[in-house]
């Protein structure tokens, strides 16, 4: 599972019931596909058999607003912050809707596209969704409510 590192968004309690070794997680701002993440994700599925890969983006998500108001007003992120949304960026740049529900239509669609990198850069995973051994699913889960929506399916 490739999830935000927000503390509101712990997988293990979202969804419950798991105990110690039922989920791999990965876990940064923005729930961003990049080298640490792939390889975990590669580890995860090809050595440990994990069948399911879930990238979860979660409503009010920091380092998509973050992206969001580089985006809609010119802002200047310092330091590391900037590296690290470059792929939100791509991602908010493609919404057209720039009005109230860009920020969470742009967590939609970087859980979208986070699913789609993982199967796009990695052989490995790509090779295991061929022989139909791991499954891609995106999620987005709703802080207010605990729902957690599934979009997407690879």
């Amino acid at each position: 599972m490739l999830t935000c590192s927000d503390s509101r968004v712990v997988p293990e309690l979202i969804f419950g019931g798991v105990t110690l070794g039922e989920l791999f997680v990965a876990r940064n701002a923005g729930n961003v596909v990049d080298t640490d993440v792939l390889g975990t994700i590669e580890y995860g599925t090809e050595h440990l058999h994990a069948p399911l890969i879930v990238v979860m983006g979660h409503k009010r998500c920091g380092a998509v607003s973050a992206a969001c108001d580089v985006v809609a007003h010119g802002t200047k992120l310092d330091g590391s912050i900037g590296k690290m949304i470059q792929p939100i960026l791509a991602v908010a740049l493609a919404e057209t809707d720039r009005g109230e529900a860009f920020i969470d239509k742009t967590v939609h669609a970087n859980a979208l596209n986070g699913a789609e990198r993982i199967l796009a850069e990695s052989p490995i995973v790509a090779r295991l969704v061929d022989e139909g051994k791991v499954k891609i699913v995106s999620a987005y889960y709703d802080l207010d409510t605990g729902v957690v929506e599934f979009m997407h399916k690879a």
